[in-house]
């Protein structure tokens, strides 16, 4: 109605001040439902949709504080998500002395977040265990034929015999076997403190 109204009064500023004011308030409209959804996607933990609700927002107007801040905190708070499933999906990075270090750095951070949820509070909680238990050392038994010589790569030379124990912290191992006239052998281990050692068993057995 506003554009018919600039047909039929080509001299007047009011037709223009009306289009004006309803860009100003569909602008208005859009950004206060981007806010919205933000806001609601914050209360479920969904990082990802937050930031893309505050860029939304802040592609209508660059200044606003609440979306500029609002992405800032959704960033934050979906990289320490990351960092915190990195590290449960694979605690045997923990093997490695930097990156138990950057655990502790990650755990320390999500302990200083607001309004936790449930979700976030697990994560913590298993995290903690998980660096509470990254050095202790569980005991592994690993039985052969006394002919191969069997090493744990990274660890040390265990020679040649039919049953011996070693302690080992949580991680990843390669053991390897070495037998004159026999095909080299080699077998890997994930060791995860919590959950069953188990027996290996390895020796060389075909001849070349």
């Amino acid at each position: 109605q506003f554009n018919k109204a600039t047909q039929i009064l080509p001299d007047s500023n009011e037709p223009t001040d009306g289009l004006l004011q309803v860009d100003q308030a569909e602008r208005a409209n859009a950004i206060t439902e981007h806010r919205l959804q933000a806001e609601l996607h914050l209360s479920k933990d969904e990082w990802s949709e937050a930031i893309d609700e505050y860029s939304q927002a802040l592609a209508i107007d660059n200044t606003l504080v609440f979306a500029t801040a609002g992405k800032r905190a959704a960033e934050r708070r979906l990289d320490i998500k990351m960092q915190l499933l990195r590290l449960l999906n694979d605690p045997t990075l923990m093997q490695s002395d930097s990156e138990l270090i950057n655990a502790k750095k990650v755990l320390a951070d999500a302990y200083r977040l607001d309004a936790k949820s449930d979700e976030t509070a697990q994560y913590i909680d298993t995290l903690a265990r998980l660096i509470s238990s990254a050095r202790v050392e569980t005991p592994i038994l690993i039985r052969s034929d006394g002919a191969t010589m069997i090493t744990i790569l990274r660890y040390r030379a265990l020679g040649a015999f039919t049953e011996t124990e070693v302690s080992l912290v949580p991680g990843r191992y390669t053991l390897t076997g070495v037998r004159k006239g026999y095909r080299n052998v080699r077998q890997d281990l994930t060791l995860i403190n919590g959950e069953p050692a188990p027996v290996i068993s390895i020796q060389c057995t075909e001849k070349i």
